[in-house]
């Protein structure tokens, strides 16, 4: 009853705020009202203004608006005063919101909630909203699990608040223990399906019969205990107090940082007879974001008492990062050796036995992090490491690399050591064809002959090839191969992407007759003078000569040389990213970047607002300058601004001279100012420094809080990944597998450097469509041309390449 009369009284203020009625009318409505709260106590001013047509329902709805658009203010109000006390939003933010949420009633008459608008700017998160509404019991009862849940800024805190509704359930006997597990065993199983999300209340209701004001009774006790430990209320409190002795602290004392953010030191600005507080003082110092290496209480008291103007105390000093030890492997043999070595025949390299130890490894010790005056973790540089894999033949004991067979030790990019089976006299032996057949690593050592044909199917791998045959399969030699019969065969088209008919040679390649739809690969020359090349694609690093080239729109051959392209190679190296990919997943590597690159940007942030004001100091100190008053541009005085005693811009101002960022921001404010009396100047310059104080502040704040949450997380995922460790291991040796075999591929495969300049001869004709390719540039034959040598040349004045087509005996 009193609330209605109370809020009659309210909308009767507001109507004649708004002009809607006059002084008279009101004292008349008053009076009617009186004598209806005789009859009716609920008896409402809008039925008196409705039933004596005082006002339009237009005006009654206009009115009604204001009425509710000003209480959601009133509540805002406080709503922003606990979210600066609880440094989720600074003061600034809170005028913005209020202006805006004015500014959309004025135009819409709808009236939003500033929560709602510092969530949509980014300026809030959704989390700490919840937890400012649930604290103000602005929560509507239908959504009160859902804002319980909301409050949490992670998954765990979720798991516990969830977890709490439980015991309060079994703890006003509304369940068991046995149906709370089963409960939270639907609820992960459901989670982990990937169905809708459901709260543990809705749970509870549709398998242990808890109707909703059950539900009800159990959230309306979790709400107090929620906030009972957010303790959002105390905080206001708290803050008023800090933001009175802050002032005070302000007045007395200025502080500067060190780029690198490694000391801190506090200077006295006026000086002071009262008792200072040393816990206000350390809040002081975390309030503008000094945290970590701060001296002992007794340096800080004498400080506070005795210090005279002017005086200048290193109030911390942070922690450098400690150097690590690099990785180091001892090589017991020469890596370097100066004779010439034939992998394949003679060595002139000293060969070892089998259990020789080759190497032995020192291990790196990391260095032990840093942390900076603020707080922040200064991760230390990472030890070099000598990650040597063992090859074929080689086996590691402990920290010795050992031989496992009698050979001769070599090492590829000092990242994979092998052994080389020593052979003075290579196997040569003769097969009949046709084969058709892969052969796999049966030959691999052996010098071929084959007298006969190599199916499609068949496959060679050997150290060097004769054949007196066709070839339509697929062949790879370390050395030379000759081919005395075709090579493919001129069939409907198969599929480019996979040529079935493929001669890749580690020399050079000899062919007497036509090579129709293969591929072809050399490390040295393809000599095929009396062949036609039909649709194949060639590639070789020294010359090409060849009888005919033919091509068609849909099908050109492709000729290339100067680059070779190597194909187990590419193999490997897509198998190592497919595998790292995996790696990454299983280490959640993009889960732990994300956090990383968060909590940088919080500290980005953080630093920047301590950049700007520090330049703000500088500026107004600069502008206090006594020697320069006479002059009215604040730029001019900087230039002829010499600090005093090391306590301004000398002590960190030379980096903002080569800072970038820090210079721009100084010339906006420096154009700001600009044509302003001096006490405009430093009254402005005074303004800007407030503000960025408080930004500063909350920034340090907010760090500090997602600190403490990124450590919480981090801790959360790692422990996840530890789950995983025993497929981590396993998909390591993977990928250590994958580059040992790359290496191997690498080490045998090294082209010889050629001594004759890249050239393609073809003594008839070139057709139209056939692609020609240097390792720097390319071109497509637009006419067929006849008797020819082409060449890549590089143009002396422009430094470009192009191909460059001659006569066949030019």
């Amino acid at each position: 009853m009193i609330d209605i009369q109370r809020e009659n009284q309210q909308l009767i203020a507001l109507a004649v705020k708004c002009k809607f009625i006059n002084t008279t009318q009101e004292q008349a409505i008053l009076s009617h009202l009186i004598k209806s709260y005789y009859y009716n106590p609920n008896h409402s001013v809008l039925t008196v203004f409705t039933e004596k047509k005082i006002l339009t329902p237009e005006k009654i709805t206009s009115l009604i608006a204001l009425r509710n658009h000003l209480k959601i203010k009133m509540l805002d109000r406080r709503f922003g005063e606990i979210g600066i006390s609880n440094r989720f939003i600074t003061p600034k933010h809170v005028e913005n919101a209020l202006n805006d949420q004015d500014a959309l009633f004025r135009e819409k008459r709808e009236s939003k909630k500033i929560g709602d608008i510092l969530v949509e700017k980014n300026e809030m998160s959704q989390a700490d909203k919840i937890a400012i509404l649930l604290t103000q019991d602005r929560i509507q009862d239908d959504l009160l699990e859902q804002a319980i849940y909301d409050i949490a800024s992670s998954e765990m805190e979720r798991t516990t608040i969830n977890k709490r509704f439980g015991a309060i359930a079994v703890k006003h006997n509304f369940i068991s223990i046995e149906q709370l597990n089963q409960a939270l065993r639907l609820q992960k199983k459901g989670a982990e399906s990937g169905r809708k999300k459901q709260y543990l209340g809705e749970i509870l209701q549709k398998f242990f019969q808890l109707t909703q004001d059950d539900i009800l009774f159990i959230l309306k006790i979790q709400q107090q205990i929620e906030k009972e430990r957010l303790s959002l209320e105390k905080a206001v409190i708290r803050y008023k107090s800090e933001i009175s002795s802050s002032k005070r602290f302000n007045e007395l004392f200025e502080f500067t940082i060190s780029t690198d953010k490694m000391e801190a030191f506090i200077h006295r600005k006026k000086e002071s007879f009262e008792n200072m507080e040393l816990g206000h003082f350390h809040n002081w110092l975390k309030l503008n974001g000094i945290q970590f290496g701060l001296v002992n209480n007794e340096l800080i008291k004498i400080f506070l008492s005795d210090s005279e103007i002017g005086g200048k105390l290193k109030i911390a000093q942070g922690k450098f990062p400690t150097r690590p030890t690099d990785e180091v492997v001892q090589f017991h043999f020469d890596i370097n050796p100066t004779g010439n070595i034939d992998i394949a025949g003679q060595n002139l390299q000293p060969q070892v036995k089998k259990g020789t130890i080759l190497a032995k490894i020192f291990p790196h010790k990391p260095g032990e992090p840093g942390t900076n005056v603020m707080g922040h973790t200064i991760l230390p540089a990472q030890p070099k490491m000598n990650l040597l894999q063992c090859g074929n033949g080689v086996v590691k004991k402990d920290l010795y690399y050992i031989a496992g067979q009698d050979g001769i030790p070599m090492v590829f990019k000092q990242r994979t050591l092998f052994i080389e089976p020593c052979r003075r006299d290579r196997e040569t032996r003769a097969l009949t064809g046709p084969l058709g057949v892969d052969t796999k690593d049966t030959y691999r050592d052996v010098d071929l002959k084959i007298e006969g044909n190599i199916n499609a199917g068949g496959t060679v791998i050997c150290h060097s090839l004769l054949i007196l045959g066709n070839v339509l399969g697929r062949v790879d030699a370390s050395r030379d191969i000759n081919i005395k019969g075709n090579i493919g065969e001129n069939e409907s088209f198969i599929d480019r992407s996979n040529f079935r008919t493929m001669v890749v040679s580690g020399g050079n390649l000899n062919i007497s007759k036509n090579i129709a739809q293969a591929k072809i690969v050399a490390s040295r020359s393809v000599n095929a003078q009396n062949s036609n090349v039909f649709s194949s694609e060639i590639h070789a690093l020294e010359t090409i000569i060849l009888n005919n080239v033919y091509s068609s729109p849909e099908y050109p051959s492709t000729l290339e040389i100067g680059n070779i392209p190597n194909y187990k190679l590419d193999a490997i190296n897509r198998s190592i990213d497919k595998e790292i990919a995996v790696l990454r997943t299983l280490q959640k590597q993009d889960e732990l970047d994300k956090l990383a690159l968060k909590l940088q940007k919080y500290f980005n942030t953080q630093n920047e607002y301590l950049e700007k004001k520090q330049i703000l100091r500088y500026l107004i100190n600069v502008c206090n300058a006594d020697e320069l008053k006479h002059l009215e541009s604040l730029g001019q005085k900087i230039q002829l601004y010499e600090p005093s005693g090391g306590t301004d811009l000398s002590d960190n101002g030379d980096a903002f001279l080569n800072n970038e960022h820090a210079l721009a921001y100084m010339e906006e404010e420096i154009k700001q100012v600009e044509g302003l009396s001096l006490d405009q100047q430093i009254d402005y310059l005074s303004r800007q420094r407030v503000e960025v104080s408080n930004l500063c502040r909350t920034a340090a704040n907010r760090t500090e809080r997602y600190t403490a949450e990124y450590r919480a997380r981090q801790k959360f995922i790692l422990e996840k990944v530890s789950e995983k460790q025993v497929e981590i291991d396993q998909q390591k040796q993977k990928i250590e597998t994958l580059m040992i075999q790359k290496d191997f591929l690498l080490f045998h495969k090294q082209p010889v450097a050629s001594v004759f300049k890249p050239m393609i001869r073809v003594k008839n004709m070139v057709e139209k469509n056939t692609v020609v390719k240097g390792a720097h540039s390319s071109m497509v034959i637009k006419e067929s041309i006849y008797g020819v040598k082409i060449q890549e040349i590089k143009d002396a004045v422009t430094g470009n390449y192009f191909i460059s087509i001659e006569g066949y005996y030019d």
